[in-house]
């Protein structure tokens, strides 16, 4: 595992033999919160300010999923089946139990989590999280770039990876260029956040990284969560936090609403006025809420 100014690094052999690659911030003997990135995003998907963890009782532990950055990639993965990566992640960092939380496209496999090994969960969190695609009216509201790459992941991979091939090249080019682009599909309060110089560092990082590897992952992913995930958020019995911003475009309204009316102990935060990327003004109170409290003198 590397060290230095950046987070500590390293990565686990899976019971297949595939790698997963994680990052981590904060206290390594403190309670442990893994935490799922977005679709896409890598283990640099972080908060721009790396105090929130230094002042935190918390082990954030970032986990690049099969297919991006530097995890092995896995043909014909299943949502479900991050569950069993999860647990040997877990085991190998010695974290009988943990929490876990899922930002945009990550949500689904922190709901899996809370479906498949709820006895060793302290918390679940969903930070703009989406529910299925699967059904009328899911894609209302959504970005335009966004509802066209989930459709052409599902209709025609080869196009959407064509796409996503050139978006990712311009992220590592021309980075300014490719955020006014992606600002261009934002709320007006997700703008305003996009426009801290921090926030795009992280942005950049995290998408450059999460195309380390090449872009299939990606599109395989867009695929997966557009068809039915093997479950739904109903079958989840766990609790669940979940923050969702009323003008979200990515995850929109909508998709918070299902959610909200869907998970059976779900306990629901939702903020007018803010958007996709609310989490990051959020950060104390999901630490809290999820149970890493402050460090106290």
């Amino acid at each position: 595992m590397s060290s230095g100014s950046g987070p500590r690094q390293g990565s686990v052999t899976l019971r297949d033999g595939r790698l997963l690659s994680y990052a981590e911030w904060g206290n390594p003997t403190a309670p442990t919160l893994l935490h799922f990135h977005g679709t896409p995003g890598s283990r640099l998907e972080r908060h721009p300010d790396p105090s929130v963890y230094a002042s935190r009782e918390v082990r954030f532990v970032t986990v690049d999923r099969p297919g991006y950055g530097r995890s092995s990639p896995k043909p014909g993965r299943t949502v479900l089946e991050w569950v069993d990566d999860v647990e040997d992640l877990a085991d190998a960092l010695g974290a009988d139990r943990f929490a876990v939380e899922g930002f945009s496209g990550g949500g689904v496999y922190a709901l899996a989590c809370g479906l498949r090994i709820p006895e060793r969960l302290t918390a679940v969190g969903l930070l703009s999280g989406l529910a299925p695609f699967d059904r009328p009216g899911a894609f209302s509201g959504l970005a335009r770039l966004d509802r066209s790459m989930y459709t052409l992941a599902r209709r025609a991979p080869p196009l959407a990876r064509a796409f996503a091939w050139y978006a990712f090249r311009q992220i590592r080019r021309r980075p300014d260029v490719a955020l006014r682009r992606f600002a261009a599909e934002l709320s007006e309060p997700d703008r305003k956040v996009v426009d801290r110089p921090a926030v795009r560092r992280v942005f950049v990082d995290s998408l450059t990284e999460a195309a380390a590897a090449g872009i299939r992952g990606y599109v395989q992913e867009l695929a997966l969560l557009s068809r039915p995930w093997g479950f739904q958020p109903a079958d989840v019995e766990i609790d669940v936090h979940m923050w969702q911003g009323e003008q979200d475009t990515l995850a929109p309204l909508g998709h918070g609403r299902y959610l909200a009316e869907s998970i059976p102990h779900v306990h629901p935060r939702f903020c007018p006025g803010e958007g996709h990327l609310l989490s990051v003004d959020h950060a104390e109170e999901i630490f809290e809420t999820l149970g890493f409290p402050t460090i106290r003198p």
